[in-house]
């Protein structure tokens, strides 16, 4: 156990690698200690296949948490299917009787229980798949351009879409962490009520919207990490002395 220390454990959306996490080491609090977890298939692991069930995702995410789970404070971050992700991930550990992040950090997704109205997009014919990711944002239109990045990252996106078509949920089990909810005034993926997340936690739920579409976070990135540390360094004022 370090004193004053804490930890943020962060998962990335469709296509992405959780390096994509890095540059936040250098703008959060020094006492925050950004951990990306890296899934199967890219980044260090591009090497490894793709999971076959989201739940094979949760598994190996838990797996690569479980011997930092100490004492020390923690938070989960996910966007998007990162989002999703850390739900599960969250449940994963309540079952496990693991120590429990203090707060579940939320972005750019629905509630687990409402399925995606969209056309799912994993097995469209390429040039229709284009198309579709072209629409959906926050990708630059050099990935499209440049054919061996496209051909490199293409199967990766479409192998996560895949796995979120694939998701459906058991059962509506509630954390034990409060949930702080981000999402976009403008994005026009998120189905439903955004606040029928507040269904899915024991210790309350935090709507906070802001500008712009699915990729807010990267467009108001400040904004988001700015409201990140003001919860984590707000936690260890309050029971600091616990720990």
């Amino acid at each position: 156990m370090v004193t004053g220390q804490m930890k943020l454990f962060c998962l990335p959306y469709a296509g992405k690698s959780a390096m994509m996490y890095n540059a936040w080491k250098r703008q959060l609090d020094e006492t925050i200690q950004v951990i990306p977890v890296e899934l199967s298939g890219r980044g260090r692991r591009w090497r490894e296949p793709f999971y076959s069930h989201l739940s094979k995702a949760v598994d190996d995410l838990y797996a690569q948490m479980a011997s930092q789970l100490d004492h020390t404070p923690y938070a989960v971050f996910g966007h998007s299917m990162g989002s999703l992700l850390a739900y599960e991930l969250t449940i994963k550990i309540q079952e496990q009787k693991q120590p429990e992040p203090f707060t579940v950090f939320l972005s750019g997704r629905q509630a687990p229980h409402v399925k995606d109205a969209a056309k799912s997009i994993h097995d469209l014919p390429e040039e229709e798949f284009r198309q579709a990711l072209r629409k959906l944002g926050g990708t630059s239109e050099d990935f499209f351009e440049e054919k061996q990045l496209y051909e490199m990252l293409a199967p990766v996106i479409r192998a996560d879409f895949k796995l979120m078509d694939s998701y459906k949920l058991k059962n509506k089990v509630k954390v034990n962490s409060p949930l702080i909810v981000f999402t976009g005034t403008e994005d026009d993926t998120i189905q439903g009520n955004i606040r029928e997340l507040e269904q899915y936690s024991n210790c309350g739920c935090k709507i906070i919207e802001m500008e712009g579409g699915h990729f807010f976070l990267h467009e108001h990135e400040e904004q988001l990490l700015h409201t990140i540390q003001h919860r984590m360094l707000e936690y260890r004022r309050i029971v600091g002395a616990a720990y």
